[in-house]
């Protein structure tokens, strides 16, 4: 008897155990740093042109596959099966297209693609490692803050052009016109919309994490100005999208089923818009969702010519060639989730899909304690922000890598509920053999923890 229940309380005590482990937290700490070295460092190795979050990836990429093979943070499952196949499916596609040739590129796409979120894995298996992420990433936000605020008056990009001149790497900022009256913050990224959806990103994690109100609505304004210095749709979309969500959380409390509720009423939006407009929702979501009419309009000719690059080149996409267009269009795709249908094929967005869908299903089916239900909460709305914001911008470099994070980043929640379960069902068995013996009829399963809004923490 006492043999079952310590191996059932085993993988409990070793995640108290974990949350100690100094290294968990170097990696991550490492992690985030490494994603806002400006991109004027870097090292050349060969062909291969490797920044700093690069290096960082390369570097961790076998310890980390190693760890999750070992049967850490609950082992292989759907979703890291799904992962692997869309970025197996990704090389093969830029395989068919390039040939052997490109193999520098292939390699970086699949480290980008997998080690963030096997990192994500790996060293986040609890609510204090999650808790002491979400408040990493909030200090570096409020480091860089005082910087974009001078670059968005002075139009000055002081972090960049101070490393720039440190390694002798010169960046022009000349050419990006200023919108509101006001110069565009770039941080320490490569763009504007990286920095302004870097911050963006936070939000609903960071909100929800909060105990009171005051502490939610200051860390709330303290971010609207982060992002606003960006000045990018983008990630005013997503800052949008994460603020309208959080309302609807604070005004449903207690409701049941207030999430099916709300699928249900976007999905009739969704329909509304279709049928009482000329034109698609995708259309209209854009028009008003961009701050320049202009964006708006160059956004839906993308959406329609890389659509028909879609269909002409379903299954392996076109990799890195032009993609067919007017030629007073620019190459760039503003839309995440069409770069990887054009770039890749239908099936890698498919495998990519689903692998959101597995997550996002399996976290809403955990049974977690009732102050863990602000975590789910907090990763459930910054992750919807960012799928509804890749649909307006592309992630790319860095800010790919912090997305593949962030799609790793909840899966320990799954994993605690899976164990939580598995320590109930021994615990039964133990009662009724001790009450009713080896052959004794199974009573009931208790249920140790309910999900539902009754167990929902009365905070943001």
């Amino acid at each position: 008897m006492s043999t079952t229940i310590t191996a059932q309380a085993r993988p409990e005590h070793q995640d108290a155990q974990a949350a100690s482990r100094p290294g968990n937290h170097i990696v991550i700490v490492l992690f985030m740093l490494s994603l806002t070295i400006p991109p004027e460092v870097w090292v050349e190795l060969g062909p291969i042109r490797l920044p700093v979050y690069r290096i960082l990836l390369v570097v961790m990429a076998f310890p980390c596959l190693f760890s999750l093979l070992r049967g850490r943070q609950g082992g292989l499952n759907l979703a890291d099966f799904l992962v692997f196949g869309f970025a197996l499916w990704a090389a093969v596609a830029l395989l068919v297209n390039h040939g052997g040739s490109w193999w520098q590129f292939i390699g970086l796409t699949t480290v980008e693609t997998v080690v963030p979120y096997l990192i994500a894995r790996t060293y986040i298996q609890n609510a204090q490692q999650f808790e002491a992420f979400v408040k990493l990433y909030f200090i570096i936000v409020l480091a860089i803050l005082p910087f974009a605020l001078i670059e968005t008056l002075t139009g000055h990009h002081i972090l960049r052009e101070i490393t720039g001149q440190l390694f002798g790497r010169f960046t022009a900022f000349e050419g990006r016109p200023a919108r509101l009256g006001l110069e565009r913050a770039y941080g320490p990224f490569v763009h504007p919309i990286h920095y302004g959806l870097f911050c963006a990103t936070l939000v609903g994690m960071l909100v929800s994490m909060q105990k009171t109100r005051f502490a939610a609505l200051w860390r709330y304004a303290v971010m609207g100005v982060a992002i606003f210095c960006s000045l990018s749709s983008g990630p005013l979309l997503l800052f949008m999208v994460q603020t309208q969500l959080k309302i609807y959380d604070v005004l449903t409390r207690g409701l049941k089923y207030r999430w099916r509720i709300l699928s249900g009423l976007v999905l009739a939006l969704y329909f509304i818009i279709d049928s009482m407009t000329n034109r698609t929702p995708f259309h209209v979501i854009v028009t008003y969702m961009t701050l320049r009419m202009e964006s708006a309009y160059n956004r839906i000719y993308i959406f329609e010519f890389g659509m028909a690059s879609v269909q002409k080149y379903p299954i392996f996409g076109i990799g890195l060639n032009e993609w067919e267009r007017p030629p007073w269009m620019s190459s760039s795709v503003d839309n995440f989730w069409l770069v990887i249908a054009m770039r890749y094929g239908v099936p890698a967005f498919i495998l990519f899909v689903l692998a959101l869908t597995v997550i996002f299903v399996r976290l809403a089916r955990a049974r977690l304690q009732p102050e863990q239900e602000r975590y789910r909460i907090g990763w459930s709305i910054s992750m919807v922000g960012m799928v509804f914001a890749g649909a307006t911008v592309h992630f790319w470099t860095e800010l790919y890598a912090l997305f593949m994070f962030m799609v790793g980043a909840s899966y320990w929640m799954v994993v605690q509920s899976r164990r939580a379960q598995a320590s109930d069902l021994a615990r039964d068995d133990v009662g009724e053999t001790a009450v009713t013996g080896s052959w004794g009829s199974r009573a009931p399963r208790a249920r140790r923890w309910r999900s539902g809004p009754a167990n929902e923490r009365k905070a943001l």
